[in-house]
C-alpha cells in the first residue's frame, strides 16, 4: 500500500504533459487510486479497532516517516476523500467557461494542486511525527494557495491569496513553536511527545504550563480553522477561490485545524478547567460573530464563508462541552459533547460544500454573486434552488436534516449538565444553551434572507432573468452530499453510534449502548420520515389537482405601483437586514454611503447609494498593522533599482561587512 501511495504521488507530476481535458481525467484516475486505497485502510481500522502503522520512509530526517491510522484518523480520511470526490466532479463543468481563457499550464497546475491538497490533507491526519506533519501542513497551505488564485489575472485575487498565505505561515510558526516546546520537555518531536508531558505547578494567574502550550497549538490550528479572532483570511479566500475549491476548503480543509486541536486534547495527559473554559467561550464568540457577520453580507459566497466561521464555533462548543464534562468528571456529558462535535464536523462538510456548489452554479449562470442583482431563480434553476434549500435547512439546524442531529446531541449534553449539582457547571451549561439557540435563530434569519433574495421574487438583473440550469455533472456533485444530509437526518442512531466508535478509546469504561439519547434519536428519525412522507403526499395531491388546470405565471404584485423596476418593488439583501445592521454596531464598521438632498431639489437627480460593512476587528486592528508594514516595505523597495550593477554591489557590501566584523572579533 505504501508503494502505491508513493507511486501515485510521483505520477501526479506528469499532469503537465497532458492537454486541458486529458489532465482532468489523468488526475481523476490518480485521485481514484488515492481515495480507494486510503479509504480501504480507514474502513479496516474502524471495523477492526486495530491501528494501522506502517513505515513509509526508513530514513527521513534522522527518523523513519511512519504512517499511523487510528480511529480518529480514519474518520477524517473518509471525510477528506468524500469531499474531494464531490468537489472534483463539480470542477469539470464549472471550469469549462475558462477553457478559452486559461492556458494548458493553468489547468494542469490547477488539477495538480487539487491532487496535492488532497494528498497533503491525508498526510496531515496520518503522520504524527512533527517533521512529516509540518511538511504536509506546509504542502496543504501552498497547494490551496495556488487553487485560490486560479483567476490570478484579477489583482484582488492575488492580494487575497497572498493574505491567505501569510496568515497560514503565521499559524505555521506557532505550530513549530508548540512542537519545539514539547521536544524540550519530553525529548520527542511530535504528537506522541504530548502524552509524556508532566503537569507542572500553576504559573501566572493560576494557569498551568499545559494551558500555555495548548494556546500555542490553538493559535496555529485556530488560524486554519477560522476561530475568532483568527478568522480574517477566511471571508476573503473563500469568495476568491473557484466554487469547487471553496466547497473543498470550507467543507474539509479548515477541519484540519479542528483535527489538530482534537489531537492535542486527546494526547494531553490531563485536561484542566482553564482549557475547557477557553475553548467553550472562544467558540461561543466565534459562532455568534460568524452568523452576525453573515447576515449583513451582500456577496453570496462571502455570506457562506462567514457561516463557516459560525459552524466552526458550533463544533468548538461541542469540544468545549466534552472537555468540561471530563474536567467535572461527567463522562455522559463529555461523550455527548465530543459526539456532537464530531458529527457536526461530518454534517458541516456536507451541507457547506453543497451550499458552495449551489452558489457556484448561480455564479456560473448569472456571473454575479451580488444578492441584490439576483432573484427569481427558482423558476430558471429549480434543481439548484432545491439543492440550496436542502443545505439552508440543514445548516440552520432544522429537522429532518443532518444539521439538527448534531446540535440536538450537543443540546442534550447541556441539558444533562443543567441537572448537575453545584452552581458553576450548570450556569455554564445554561449559557451554552442560550448561545446555541441564538446562533441557530440568527442562522435561520440569514438563510431566509439568502434563499428568498436569490431564488424567490422577480429577477433584479438581466443576467438573472436569462439564467439556465446547470448540467448533470454539477447536479451529481450536489446529489452526493444531499444523499448523506437526508440519510443522517433520518437514521441518526447509526451515525451517533459511528462517532461513538471513535470515542471508545477515549472512554473505555463508558457504557455507550446504555446512553439515554439513543431512544430519543430513534424517535427523531421516525418523526423525520413521517414529516417527509406528509410533505411528499401534499405535493403529490397539489400536482394532481393542478394537472387539469392551466397554471399562469405573472409578475410579483407591486402593491398597486408597478412603474418602478423589479429591484425597487421587492426586498433586497440590504433592506432585509437593515434593522439587524442597526443593532450590530459593536461588531461592524458601517461604510455605507449617504444620500443628501438640497433644499431646492424639488425633482432630485439620479443618485447612487451603496451599503457596505467591514469587520471591525479587521478594519481597526489588522488593516492598520498591515498598512504600516506595507509602508516600510515600500521604503525598502527603493533598493530594487532594476540595475544589475546594484544587485552585484549588494552582496559585495555584505561580504565586506562580514569580513570587517570578523576581523574586529564581533562575530
Amino acid at each position: 500500500m505504501n508503494s502505491l501511495i508513493i507511486a501515485v504521488f510521483i505520477l501526479s507530476w506528469f499532469t503537465f504533459a497532458f492537454s486541458k481535458k486529458l489532465s482532468y481525467w489523468y488526475v481523476f484516475v490518480l485521485e481514484l487510486i488515492l481515495w480507494i486505497s486510503t479509504s480501504y485502510l480507514a474502513i479496516h481500522v474502524l471495523i477492526s479497532g486495530n491501528d494501522y502503522i506502517s513505515e513509509l520512509i526508513s530514513n527521513f530526517y534522522f527518523n523513519p516517516l511512519t504512517i499511523k491510522i487510528d480511529r480518529l484518523t480514519a474518520f477524517f480520511i473518509l471525510l477528506i476523500n468524500f469531499t474531494s470526490l464531490s468537489s472534483y466532479i463539480y470542477a469539470k463543468q464549472y471550469l469549462q467557461p475558462y477553457l478559452k481563457e486559461k492556458s494548458r499550464f493553468n489547468f494542469s497546475l490547477h488539477y495538480f494542486n487539487f491532487f496535492l491538497l488532497n494528498f497533503a490533507m491525508l498526510f496531515v491526519v496520518m503522520v504524527s511525527d512533527a517533521i512529516g506533519f509540518l511538511l504536509a501542513w506546509e504542502l496543504m497551505s501552498l497547494s490551496s494557495f495556488f487553487l485560490v488564485i486560479f483567476e490570478s489575472d484579477k489583482p484582488n485575487i492575488i492580494k487575497t491569496g497572498i493574505k491567505y498565505l501569510v496568515q497560514m505561515h503565521i499559524g505555521y510558526l506557532f505550530l513549530v513553536a508548540g512542537f519545539v516546546a514539547v521536544y524540550f520537555k519530553t525529548g520527542i518531536f511530535g504528537f506522541e511527545g504530548i502524552k509524556h508531558l508532566i503537569e507542572s505547578t500553576s504559573l501566572n494567574y493560576g494557569l498551568s504550563s499545559n494551558f500555555w502550550l495548548f494556546i500555542l497549538f490553538f493559535i496555529g490550528f485556530g488560524i486554519k480553522a477560522g476561530f475568532f479572532p483568527l478568522h480574517s483570511w477566511l471571508p476573503h479566500a473563500h469568495p476568491a477561490a473557484p466554487s469547487h475549491v471553496s466547497g473543498l476548503m470550507s467543507g474539509i480543509m479548515i477541519k484540519m485545524g479542528i483535527y489538530g486541536i482534537i489531537r492535542i486534547l486527546f494526547n494531553l495527559p490531563e485536561l484542566d478547567l482553564s482549557i475547557g473554559l477557553f475553548i467553550f467561550l472562544i467558540s461561543i464568540f466565534t459562532g455568534v460573530f460568524g452568523v452576525m457577520s453573515a447576515i449583513v453580507q451582500h456577496d453570496l459566497k462571502k455570506l457562506l464563508a462567514f457561516h463557516s466561521i459560525e459552524n466552526i464555533g458550533i463544533i468548538g462548543i461541542g469540544i468545549g462541552l466534552g472537555v468540561l464534562g471530563e474536567v467535572y468528571h461527567q463522562p455522559a456529558i463529555a461523550v455527548l459533547g465530543w459526539a456532537g462535535a464530531l458529527l457536526h464536523i461530518v454534517n458541516h462538510s456536507l451541507f457547506k460544500s453543497l451550499l458552495f456548489y449551489a452558489a457556484g452554479s448561480v455564479y456560473l449562470k448569472t456571473h454575479t454573486r451580488n444578492l441584490n442583482k439576483l432573484g427569481g431563480l427558482i423558476k430558471k434553476m429549480p434543481f439548484t434552488a432545491f439543492a440550496f434549500l436542502i443545505g439552508a435547512i440543514a445548516i440552520s439546524g432544522i429537522p429532518p436534516f443532518n444539521g439538527f442531529i448534531s446540535e440536538f446531541i450537543i443540546y442534550n449534553g447541556f441539558f444533562e449538565g443543567i441537572k448537575q449539582s453545584g452552581l458553576v457547571f450548570p450556569m455554564l451549561m445554561m449559557f451554552g444553551v442560550l448561545a446555541l439557540a441564538l446562533i441557530g435563530g440568527l442562522a435561520m434569519f440569514c438563510f431566509t434572507k439568502a434563499f428568498g433574495v436569490v431564488f424567490l421574487g422577480t429577477a433584479r438583473s438581466n443576467e438573472a432573468s436569462h439564467a439556465k440550469e446547470v448540467g448533470w455533472s454539477i447536479k451529481f456533485a450536489e446529489i452526493l452530499p444531499i444523499f448523506w444530509i437526508v440519510v443522517i437526518g433520518l437514521l441518526p442512531v447509526y451515525f451517533f453510534n459511528f462517532v461513538n466508535v471513535i470515542l471508545q478509546n477515549r472512554f473505555p469504561l463508558f457504557p455507550f449502548k446504555q446512553i439515554a439519547i439513543t431512544n430519543s434519536l430513534k424517535w427523531v428519525g421516525v418523526l423525520g420520515i413521517i414529516l417527509i412522507v406528509v410533505i411528499a403526499l401534499f405535493y403529490a395531491i397539489r400536482k394532481l389537482i393542478l394537472k387539469s388546470k392551466k397554471v399562469v405565471y405573472g409578475p410579483t404584485w407591486g402593491c398597486g405601483y408597478t412603474a418602478a423596476n423589479a429591484s425597487a418593488n421587492q426586498y433586497n439583501a440590504s433592506s432585509f437586514a437593515a434593522n439587524f445592521k442597526r443593532i450590530s454596531n459593536p461588531v461592524f464598521v458601517d461604510l455605507s454611503s449617504e444620500i443628501e438632498y438640497g433644499d431646492e431639489e424639488i425633482f432630485p437627480e439620479k443618485k447612487n447609494f451603496k451599503t457596505h460593512v467591514e469587520d471591525k476587528l479587521e478594519f481597526k486592528l489588522i488593516v492598520p498593522i498591515a498598512n504600516t508594514i506595507l509602508k516600510y516595505v515600500k521604503k525598502i523597495a527603493v533598493l530594487q533599482t532594476g540595475k544589475i550593477q546594484d544587485y552585484i554591489l549588494y552582496p559585495l557590501i555584505f561580504i565586506i561587512v562580514m569580513i570587517v566584523l570578523t576581523i574586529l572579533n564581533i562575530i
